[in-house]
């Protein structure tokens, strides 16, 4: 087997997940995406099923579930539109997908994650966070090495990147490093993965060859909600879900897309497994909180 020619379809298939998610409004056809990727239908399917976890149509459903799942736990919409939003064109066939991926009703997901929610407002802001308002970031081309797992398991995708960045001298402050967050874990399938992209910011100019498992896209400028937090990696989840769940909910802002990004120190950047050992025991972590936020909801996004 020619590994070189099998990490480049690995990469693409990763660059077409990540296109995927952000046009899942109008995703061709799985042999139109095969051709486009520049591999026959049967080695598309072989390698996409390999890196997602699941064949393409059965990979797109997922993400479209999650979508109508987004709508039944931050909103108030009936379940027809929230089928409609995740591109069914009826409750009875949303509803048959959604029970079989999620174990219950749209109705009874709705009602947990409503209590879930009522639960996290009910919790003091956690100590170390400080809400800083909204800000607009200027464009953002990243090399990311994607993860699929936990939030603490993306922590081998950054060893992996932060050794490249050591030995290519690209740890540098210009260079900031970033874990761009696709998934919210509240609103997935049970047993799904999440994906965490352990990203750095670099200058067009200074993206490498691609000889490591790594890809490259740029997320637009725009405004985004802001927060800082000073404190373990163990409770980042904790200060993500009051900033998430209680204060942006009640902010008036709505939602712009749907990938959230957390800034860290290049100096936290763990670059060898002991690296990352200490991190992980280091008692004070700064790190940035930011969601893509508008005053208006973007294109099929739920209206918080």
């Amino acid at each position: 087997m020619n590994v070189c020619k099998d990490n480049d379809k690995i990469r693409a298939i990763w660059e077409l997940k990540t296109w995927i998610r952000t046009h899942l409004d109008c995703v061709p056809p799985v042999e139109e995406l095969a051709s486009n990727s520049g591999m026959s239908p049967r080695t598309f399917y072989r390698i996409f099923k390999e890196v997602a976890g699941a064949p393409p149509a059965e990979y797109i459903q997922r993400l479209r579930l999650a979508h109508g799942a987004s709508w039944l736990a931050y909103t108030n919409v009936k379940v027809i539109e929230a089928a409609l939003a995740a591109g069914y064109d009826s409750r009875e066939a949303f509803t048959r997908q959604f029970r079989a991926h999620y174990g219950c009703t749209p109705i009874e997901f709705r009602e947990r994650l409503q209590q879930h929610i009522q639960s996290v407002k009910a919790l003091p802001s956690p100590k170390g966070l400080r809400i800083l308002g909204v800000k607009t970031l200027p464009a953002m081309p990243l090399l990311a090495r994607p993860h699929f797992g936990a939030p603490l398991s993306s922590i081998s995708a950054w060893i992996t990147l932060g050794s490249w960045a050591k030995s290519a001298n690209a740890l540098k402050p210009s260079s900031q490093p970033a874990t761009v967050i696709y998934d919210d874990a509240v609103i997935l399938p049970p047993h799904s993965y999440e994906r965490y992209d352990a990203a750095l910011i670099l200058a067009e100019s200074a993206m490498p060859d691609y000889t490591e498992m790594f890809i490259h896209y740029t997320i637009p400028s725009g405004l985004y909600a802001v927060a800082e937090f000073t404190g373990s990696l163990f409770h980042i989840e904790a200060a993500w879900d009051y900033f998430g769940l209680s204060w942006f909910l009640n902010s008036g802002l709505q939602i712009r897309e749907n990938r959230f990004l957390t800034f860290y120190d290049s100096d936290d950047v763990p670059t060898t497994p002991l690296h990352a050992a200490k991190l992980l025991t280091k008692r004070h972590l700064w790190c940035k909180l930011c969601i893509p936020a508008d005053n208006t909801p973007g294109d099929g996004l739920p209206i918080i």
